[in-house]
């Protein structure tokens, strides 16, 4: 789990695999402080997004559900290829090297 916070305006929480925690995204949600009606955009990697219960859904504003974003994960071959599209080059996530082309 992880937050940054720019010009005490916008904060961005980080939860990795929110569904191996006991309660699910609930938990998190305890962790941070953090009330799903407060969240004004929610962005998923790997279509995790079906892993949060319908009782857990109905707590977000129904616009911010709806509008929901999907990026492509940064693992294995399909965040190799978007990375070496997007900068010329692919990070490991567990690596610090560089590999090239």
């Amino acid at each position: 789990i992880s937050m940054a916070e720019f010009d005490q305006s916008v904060r961005i929480y980080y939860a990795f695999r929110h569904d191996l925690y006991k309660g699910g995204v609930s938990d998190v949600y305890d962790v941070l402080d953090l009330q799903p009606d407060q969240i004004d955009v929610l962005v998923f990697n790997d279509k995790y997004d079906k892993t949060i219960r319908k009782k857990q859904r109905k707590k977000y504003r129904d616009e911010v559900w709806k509008d929901r974003i999907y990026f492509e994960p940064l693992e294995g071959k399909l965040g190799g290829n978007s990375q070496r599209r997007d900068i010329g080059k692919w990070f490991g996530a567990d690596n610090p090297g560089i590999y090239k082309k």
